[in-house]
């Protein structure tokens, strides 16, 4: 795994195993299927407990 020189190559590759890329994974680790978007749309969508990613 290259970074480019812009950071750890171990620790890239450490993350990506960590993690499921596939689509099917990520939709279902963040209930994209689920309506719980609306709220992201005034103010923006970080920083706000209980969406998936903010866990």
């Amino acid at each position: 795994m290259e970074a480019f020189g812009t950071g750890d190559a171990r620790a890239a590759l450490e993350f990506v195993k960590e993690f499921d890329f596939r689509p099917a994974a990520i939709i279902e680790r963040l209930s994209l299927l689920q309506p719980i978007y609306r709220q992201t749309t005034n103010y923006g969508h970080f920083g706000k407990a209980g969406l998936p990613w903010e866990g």
